[in-house]
């Protein structure tokens, strides 16, 4: 599971190193290294393992592509989505159009999501930080996990 989060910046390829506690699940999940780069959401941009990615596209597309809400998630997903696969220094290019939706120049944030990254602009990651009630948020999924909501 990736969790934890790391800055870290853009070579002048585009390239960003994966630090070293997080290449243990990319090796488990993807031997080859080979993983998706997804436009995700919020404004980030997201690495998924294949398996994980696989899983998570069926779940779009449960929702039927002849409603427009639906049509708009998968035109906003599916034609970006890339595969790409880590070198052996552990470096992945980053294509520069899924870089600029996320406002990625040079500087970055890697975040773990559990069974995914998120690649965050400082900024954007900021944002997250500043608007973020931490407390609320795990007491809030306590509950609805433990059947506890609305209960005091």
């Amino acid at each position: 599971m990736f969790v934890g989060h790391q800055a870290t910046s853009l070579d002048d390829k585009n390239r960003i190193c994966l630090p070293a506690k997080m290449r243990k699940k990319v090796e488990a999940a993807s031997p080859t290294r080979e993983v998706r780069l997804v436009p995700w959401l919020d404004g980030c941009m997201a690495i998924y393992m294949p398996n994980d990615w696989q899983r998570m596209a069926e779940k779009i597309q449960s929702n039927p592509y002849e409603l427009a809400e639906s049509r708009s998630i998968w035109r906003s997903v599916f034609p970006y989505v890339e595969e790409a696969s880590f070198d052996r220094q552990w470096r992945l290019v980053f294509p520069k159009n899924l870089l600029g939706r996320a406002g990625i120049q040079r500087e970055l944030v890697i975040a773990g999501m559990f069974d995914h990254l998120e690649i965050w602009s400082p900024e954007g990651w900021q944002q997250l930080e500043k608007h973020r009630a931490l407390e609320e948020n795990i007491k809030k999924t306590f509950d609805m996990t433990h059947g506890t909501q609305g209960k005091s």
